[in-house]
């Protein structure tokens, strides 16, 4: 047995020995504190190493009847469960059923306002047409899919398109178009931005009544969100 199994029973043995009115119930191994839980596991590894370890003769006679009845099953407990060798079952397990998607990729299908769109954000590069659905890594899958306005799971039904390869240098244009375009937001005007937002973000809700600051934040991050038009 484990020695964190073991000390789970003494535990309870322990507790058991300790019911009374101002302990009327057992209090589950889980909802312990970690330094109680630690101190019996500590406990149990010290006599699993050390079998025929007792309490010195001084020690033992100083502690009250209760304490060394706890002692000596505690000690007992641990014996007997290091006895219990575990049971080796050979269980038959049958072949995988064919997967329609590796396990490594995820299908991602483009929701967005755009009829194309590149993504610029991730690192992917990947180009989609809108509505179509492509295989991505499953790290950036799971990050693009925390936007559902933008991408979607699509079902296993549905066909969905191998990653493409991503040349270096278009995934390098891309970010310097990003750069581009905030630089470019960064030297404009209020009015001048709520117009860039209208025109490359259609669709999404600006108040207009916020700060210039707040509002080239709002305007960075969904530059940072969609990307930008090519």
């Amino acid at each position: 047995m484990k020695s964190a199994d073991i000390a789970k029973i003494v535990n309870t043995a322990i507790q058991a020995t300790r019911l009374d009115d101002e302990n009327p119930a057992i209090i589950a191994w889980d909802d312990l504190s970690e330094e109680t839980r630690g101190r019996y596991e500590t406990g149990v590894n010290f006599h699993l190493a050390n079998p025929e370890a007792t309490a010195a003769r001084e020690e033992f006679d100083s502690l009250s009847a209760k304490e060394k009845t706890e002692r000596v099953l505690f000690m007992a407990i641990v014996k007997e469960c290091s006895k219990v060798q575990p049971e080796i079952k050979v269980v038959k397990i049958a072949a995988p059923a064919p997967q329609l998607v590796q396990a490594s990729k995820l299908p991602v299908k483009y929701v967005g306002h755009r009829a194309q769109y590149r993504d610029g954000i991730y690192g992917t590069g990947i180009i989609w047409k809108q509505g179509e659905v492509i295989l991505v890594d499953e790290p950036s899958a799971r990050k693009m899919l925390k936007h559902p306005d933008v991408w979607i799971l699509a079902a296993q039904e549905e066909p969905a398109k191998e990653t493409p390869e991503k040349p270096k240098e278009k995934e390098d244009e891309t970010e310097e178009g990003v750069q581009d375009a905030k630089d470019s937001v960064a030297r404009m005007g209020k009015a001048a931005m709520l117009q860039y937002a209208e025109t490359n973000f259609a669709g999404v809700k600006i108040n207009q009544n916020i700060g210039i600051e707040k509002l080239r934040e709002k305007v960075y991050g969904l530059i940072d969100r969609f990307g930008v038009a090519k």
